[in-house]
């Protein structure tokens, strides 16, 4: 990108000298449309209901004064059509855990929801901590009125980016 270009909300794609696709992409990109697996060799999902607290928090801060949120790198290795997380699964578990519940308080019909299928290594430290952090996640939104809940979906959906 030369200095006189400027970076829209639109998904940037190129290549570097290494063959290496790089992209920016919003989360809705990043989720839709994809078969994500976390391989077996990653470790587990370790975030707390502590990091969620955070992360929630980080993203109301940024929104009220941004009008984009980065949230750095995830790592991609293309296998057969499917995509294996190699970096940044924690981040991209939590950010599908935080739409699957904002999506099912507006009943958002099953055709419209996060369209990735999202596999993840059964072991008992990963289970443990989504099911913890989707309680979390309950808990946060219910405080929320509908109107925020929806400017807080659209501002994660469609404005919070990583470079992929």
């Amino acid at each position: 990108m030369t200095n006189d270009q400027s970076d829209s909300s639109e998904q940037q794609d190129s290549t570097n000298s290494t063959g290496v696709e790089v992209q920016t992409s919003t989360i809705r990109e990043l989720l839709t449309g994809k078969e994500l697996t976390v391989p077996d060799y990653q470790r587990p999902y370790t975030w707390t209901p502590d990091n969620v607290r955070q992360l929630i928090s980080d993203i109301k801060l940024f929104s009220r004064s941004y009008d984009e949120y980065r949230i750095g790198t995830v790592i991609m290795h293309e296998e057969d059509k499917t995509h294996n997380l190699v970096d940044g699964q924690q981040r991209t578990v939590t950010f599908a855990i935080l739409l699957n519940a904002l999506q099912n308080r507006f009943k958002i019909s099953e055709d419209k929801k996060i369209s990735a299928h999202l596999q993840i290594v059964s072991n008992p430290t990963t289970v443990s901590n989504i099911q913890a952090n989707e309680q979390a996640v309950e808990r946060a939104i219910n405080n929320w009125d509908d109107t925020y809940a929806q400017q807080f979906y659209d501002y994660l959906w469609i404005t919070v980016k990583c470079l992929s």
